[in-house]
């Protein structure tokens, strides 16, 4: 079996999902999913959001005078 990558079965598994509500509409089924509270994955985003928070106040943070790696204190 070849194996798939992560795109891949993602694609599938949501494919899946939308064949076994075959009798829903796809934007039933996404706002029932967007609903419903997952710990591990509101946990991983809450991670996400924390360290984009960090990485963009770091890059729009000028360096002081003292701070420069070339400043001669």
């Amino acid at each position: 079996m070849a194996t798939l990558n992560a795109k891949q079965v993602l694609s599938n598994l949501y494919g899946l999902m939308m064949e076994i509500n075959y009798h829903r509409l796809d934007e039933e089924v996404l706002e029932e999913l967007q609903q419903k509270s997952n710990r591990q994955v509101d946990k991983h985003l809450i991670k996400v959001k924390q360290l984009s928070a960090k990485l963009s106040s770091g890059k729009q943070r000028p360096l002081s005078k003292s701070t420069r790696p070339d400043s001669k204190t």
